[in-house]
C-alpha cells in the first residue's frame, strides 16, 4: 500500500515539474467575486501553513508540507499573485446585488468568514511585508464594509422608531421620509453607474451562474461546518474532523462547477460570441 502511495505520488509531481517547462506566463487573472469569497472562506478551516495558487481564473490550494514549494515552483507561483484577489473582493463589497442575493444575515455571516481566512492565508506570508500589507488592505476593506452595514441598520432602526411616534410629529416624519427619498435615489443612482461601468464586462455573466437558492446551500454548509468545529467530548472530537473534511470536499466541488462555468463564459467572450 505504502509503495503503491509513493508511486502515484511520484507520477503526481513528475506531471507537475514537466508541465512547468510547457506552461504560460499569466499575469492578470479574472476571477469570479463570490466563489473568491466563499474560496476565502474554505481557508479558514485549513491548517496553518496553506497557500493559493492562482491560474486558469481560479484559485486553487497548496496545502503545508514538502511538496508545497515544488508545486509552487512547477507552477509558476509567485506571492504577488495574491493582487488578484483585490478586484473581486472589491466587486463583491460594493456591488449592492451581492448583498441583496445573500440576504443581510448569511452576507454578514459570509464576509466574516471570509476575513478570517484571509487571516489564515496572511500568516503563511510572514516573511513577505508586501503581501501582508495587502491582505491587510483586503481585510481592511470587508471591515470598512461590515461597519458601513451595521451604521445602516442603526440608522434604519432609528427610522421605525420615528415612524411609531405620536402623529404630532408627522411632520417630522414627512420630511425625513423626503430625506429618506433622496437616499434612495443617490443609492440607485450609485447602483446605476456600478451597472454602466460593468457593461459589458465579464462580471455581469458571472451573476448570471449565481441564485438565491444556492448561496443558501452553501452558507448553510459552511454554517454546519462552523457547528462542528465547536463540537466537544471525546466521541464528537473523534469523528469531528472527517465530518468537516466531508463538507468542505462538498463545497469545492460546487465551486469546481462554478469555475469551469467561468473558465466557459471568459472563453466565449474572448472568442467573440
Amino acid at each position: 500500500m505504502k509503495t503503491q502511495m509513493l508511486k502515484m505520488a511520484a507520477v503526481s509531481i513528475y506531471k507537475t515539474v514537466s508541465s512547468k517547462f510547457n506552461k504560460t506566463d499569466e499575469k492578470g487573472q479574472i476571477l469570479d467575486p463570490i466563489t473568491t469569497i466563499f474560496k476565502l472562506c474554505i481557508i479558514s478551516y485549513k491548517l496553518p501553513g496553506v497557500k493559493i495558487s492562482i491560474s486558469n481564473n481560479r484559485i486553487s490550494y497548496q496545502e503545508t508540507g514538502y511538496t508545497q514549494g515544488i508545486f509552487r515552483w512547477s507552477n509558476g507561483d509567485k506571492a504577488n499573485d495574491l493582487h488578484n484577489l483585490h478586484n473581486p473582493i472589491n466587486i463583491f463589497i460594493n456591488d449592492p446585488y451581492n448583498y441583496e442575493l445573500f440576504g443581510h444575515e448569511n452576507y454578514i455571516f459570509t464576509l466574516n468568514l471570509a476575513k478570517n481566512g484571509l487571516k489564515k492565508l496572511k500568516s503563511s506570508y510572514s516573511n513577505n511585508p508586501i503581501i501582508k500589507n495587502s491582505i491587510n488592505n483586503y481585510i481592511k476593506e470587508i471591515n470598512e464594509c461590515l461597519t458601513n452595514i451595521q451604521k445602516q441598520n442603526q440608522k434604519q432602526s432609528q427610522k421605525e422608531k420615528q415612524a411609531n411616534q405620536s402623529t404630532s410629529e408627522n411632520i417630522d416624519k414627512i420630511s425625513k421620509k423626503n430625506n429618506n427619498e433622496i437616499d434612495d435615489e443617490e443609492k440607485i443612482e450609485q447602483t446605476e453607474q456600478l451597472q454602466q461601468k460593468d457593461k459589458n464586462s465579464l462580471y455581469i455573466k458571472f451573476k448570471e451562474i449565481w441564485n438565491k437558492r444556492q448561496i443558501s446551500i452553501l452558507v448553510d454548509t459552511f454554517q454546519e461546518i462552523q457547528s462542528i468545529t465547536n463540537l466537544s467530548g471525546s466521541n464528537e472530537t473523534l469523528n469531528k474532523y472527517d465530518m468537516m473534511d466531508d463538507y468542505i470536499l462538498s463545497v469545492m466541488n460546487i465551486l469546481e462547477a462554478k469555475d469551469k462555468n467561468v473558465l466557459n463564459i471568459i472563453q466565449e467572450i474572448f472568442a467573440g460570441h
